[in-house]
C-alpha cells in the first residue's frame, strides 16, 4: 500500500514519518532564520542606548572638537595651496636660530 506524499508514492509505513521530519527541519530552519534576522536589530537597539550615554559625554567637548576640526581644515588648505612649505621652512630656520 502507498500513500500520496510530497514526493509521490511512498510506503504507508513511512508516510507519517517523512512529513514530520520535514516539519521539524522546517521549524528549525525558520527559528534560525528568525534569530538571524531579528537578533542584529535587538543588539543594535541595546548598543544604541549605550551610545546615547557616550554621545552625551562627548557633547561637553563639542566646542573643543569643532576648533580642532577647524585647525585641521586650515592646515589641509595650507598644505594643498602651498604656504605650508613656506611656513615649515620659516619654523625650521627659527628652530636652528634658537638652538644655537
Amino acid at each position: 500500500m502507498t500513500a500520496a506524499g510530497a514526493g509521490g508514492a511512498v510506503p504507508s509505513g513511512r508516510a507519517a514519518v517523512v512529513p514530520r521530519r520535514r516539519g521539524v527541519r522546517g521549524a528549525l530552519l525558520m527559528t534560525a532564520y528568525c534569530l538571524g534576522l531579528g537578533l542584529p536589530f535587538v543588539l543594535a537597539a541595546l548598543a544604541f542606548r549605550r551610545a546615547l550615554g557616550a554621545f552625551a559625554r562627548l557633547k561637553r567637548h563639542d566646542v573643543r572638537g569643532t576648533r580642532i576640526g577647524g585647525l585641521l581644515v586650515a592646515a589641509g588648505l595650507l598644505l594643498v595651496t602651498g604656504p605650508w612649505d613656506q611656513l615649515n621652512g620659516q619654523l625650521r630656520t627659527l628652530a636652528v636660530t634658537v638652538e644655537g
